[in-house]
């Protein structure tokens, strides 16, 4: 997954963990993450001992929600900003939101957006006035053990605010994201499935290289390899 000290604490950052909460611990950890991990020069950050050039900087394997909104946060720091960046997924970017038709059913696949994860989408457009129009507020939140009697239960009320999050649909999230990364300059879109991921012969510990190697035949060397699929 990662390719150097670095990039290995920069990926244990982006670890979250269960349904609750799960939306702040991503927004502050890859905000967090940028910040101690970039906070020397991008030529220094991303210079090692390899004499390879590489391809890419950062290759992003996955676009959806968590892949596209780490490939956006990128650009939000001007260490981060002008590194070359590769997203890889094996569908391609979605298209432009079309207007709801009359009728329209949304779709059952939705995502929880806590306040503070809404606050971050909006810091780079993700969070758009239309995904806001298409998502509605949760004030209750229970979480049960399917084979137990436990549960968990959140309510507005107790932390005295309105609503704990909104809930909106991926798809709908997903293609917000996806026009902002379009027109990224820095970053390339590869359509494809990853065969293998070489990691070279020091494992990425010393600044070796990534070889990703597509089904179709493509390969790609990057300094740094993010697993978001």
């Amino acid at each position: 997954m990662a390719l150097c000290g670095a990039g290995r604490r920069f990926l244990s950052g982006l670890r979250v963990g269960g349904a609750s909460g799960r939306g702040d611990v991503f927004a502050s950890r890859v905000k967090s993450s940028l910040a101690a991990n970039c906070t020397v020069p991008a030529t220094r950050l991303m210079s090692h001992a390899s004499s390879e050039t590489p391809d890419y900087d950062i290759v992003v394997v996955g676009a959806g929600l968590v892949g596209a909104a780490f490939t956006c946060a990128l650009k939000l720091s001007p260490l981060t900003s002008g590194l070359k960046v590769a997203l890889l997924d094996r569908v391609p970017l979605s298209p432009p939101l079309e207007p709801r038709p009359e009728g329209y059913v949304p779709d059952a696949r939705v995502a929880t957006i806590a306040p503070a994860s809404e606050s971050f989408l909006r810091s780079f457009g993700g969070w758009s006035d239309e995904v806001h129009d298409r998502s509605a507020p949760f004030e209750t939140m229970q979480v049960w053990d399917s084979t137990g009697l436990g549960h968990v239960r959140y309510d507005a009320a107790d932390a005295n605010t309105d609503f704990l999050g909104r809930v909106t649909e991926n798809a709908v999230l997903q293609a917000s994201m996806h026009q902002i990364i379009k027109a990224m300059p820095n970053v390339d879109f590869l359509c494809g499935s990853v065969r293998s991921l070489d990691l070279g012969k020091d494992g990425g510990i010393f600044g070796g290289l990534a070889t990703l190697k597509l089904i179709d035949g493509t390969t790609a060397k990057a300094r740094l390899v993010v697993g978001s699929d």
